[in-house]
């Protein structure tokens, strides 16, 4: 009886408020809360060539949805205490120092673009290493000419990331995120924590298509899933009377 009786006083309370006002509260914290961005995985080797085709593909899907996703680029490779790097990558050691130029352009320039797309900078880094030969990814003159084609220099903060024990870390943490994930193939395709498709040789599980569109659906989808908005409270009758009368 007490709890009915505390539950009748908040009814009565909130019908004794001014005209919208009783959902005043709700409406501003739909409106101070951000929209949930769709996880996008790519598990590459930065030398090889179906990691170029994946990405060329997903330079695209971008251009469409690139305001909807958090797009990262995670390393295949094997951990090898005598390599170089501690890690033995498919294409040679400097695959692995590719692989770690793109790593320390995501960590040092992520959301300098801002909140829209804050992966922009680091990605067109990536886009500028693949539109040459494979061969120059992981060639310094070659970071550096990309770095400035995306309104960045290649100083001391990312020069000593991508040459020191920084850029290894980044190696080690990215092949070990690939391993426990189970992804064995560059390039596979995550989105929202599933694989949805492989290009590798040729496209491979791809249940949802494998085209631009297709990839940029999924992602609306699961955008939508991600941001499902609950259905706004039944205004009490008491409610309903005042806004008809204007009170």
């Amino acid at each position: 009886m007490r709890t009915l009786s505390v539950l009748s006083t908040l009814v009565l309370s909130a019908s004794a408020l001014p005209a919208g006002l009783f959902f005043q509260s709700t409406t501003d914290a739909m409106a101070d809360a951000q929209p949930k961005k769709v996880p996008v995985l790519l598990g590459v080797m930065s030398r090889c060539p179906d990691a170029k085709i994946c990405e060329n593909v997903w330079d695209h899907v971008l251009d469409r949805v690139g305001g909807l996703v958090d797009i990262e680029l995670t390393y295949i490779g094997k951990f090898n205490e005598s390599a170089p790097y501690g890690v033995s990558c498919m294409h040679g050691d400097d695959e692995c120092k590719g692989n770690i130029q793109q790593l320390c352009a995501y960590k040092k320039w992520l959301g300098v673009s801002g909140d829209v797309k804050p992966w922009q900078d680091w990605w067109n880094f990536v886009q500028c290493q693949n539109y040459g030969p494979s061969s120059q990814i992981g060639d310094e003159s070659t970071a550096k000419e990309c770095a400035s084609s995306v309104s960045h220099n290649w100083n001391e903060e990312v020069e000593n990331c991508a040459a020191g024990e920084e850029g290894i870390q980044l190696l080690h943490d990215s092949v070990q995120q690939s391993q426990a994930l189970h992804i064995t193939k560059s390039c596979t395709i995550v989105i929202n924590g599933k694989a949805v498709c492989v290009h590798d040789g040729q496209w491979k599980q791809c249940e949802g298509g494998h085209e631009i569109g297709d990839f940029a659906s999924q992602v609306k989808k699961e955008w939508k899933d991600l941001n499902e908005v609950a259905p706004e409270p039944e205004m009490p009758e008491e409610g309903e009377r005042m806004l008809e009368k204007g009170e």
